[in-house]
């Protein structure tokens, strides 16, 4: 978490807490099924699967969290009046920024997108 906090350009406070809480989640519920539903290992908490498995859950979800968060700060603040002027007109706060989020989650994809269009689905650690 501390790593997606400091690669971005603008950052605001309570950014490391949200960054990782999203991360604890996404990471347990993500690996745990992983584990549990498609490995199946006995006992369920080996180390020759659980390590793997989240270090590249953890390796891929920082790569894209960075690139995204600052692709949407930067477009966040370095087209502030853009965002005002939608705010003037009536726009909500998330109609607003709906396209410099849709343009963070493009950017925050593409590495691994890339990966998998080289290397295949499989990605052996």
């Amino acid at each position: 978490a501390l790593e997606v906090r400091c690669r971005p350009r603008y950052v605001y406070s309570g950014l490391y807490m949200q960054v990782l809480a999203v991360f604890g989640i996404c990471i347990t519920l993500t690996g745990s099924f992983g584990v549990a539903a498609v490995v199946s290992p006995s006992p369920l908490w080996d180390p020759r699967y659980v390590i793997p498995i989240c270090g590249m859950l953890l390796g891929n979800g920082a790569s894209g969290a960075s690139l995204a968060l600052n692709s949407f700060l930067t477009n966040l603040m370095e087209r502030e009046k853009e965002v005002e002027l939608y705010l003037s007109f009536g726009a909500t706060r998330f109609e607003a920024s709906l396209r410099f989020a849709r343009e963070a989650i493009r950017v925050g994809l593409m590495p691994t997108l890339n990966q998998m269009a080289v290397i295949g689905i499989v990605s052996i650690p």
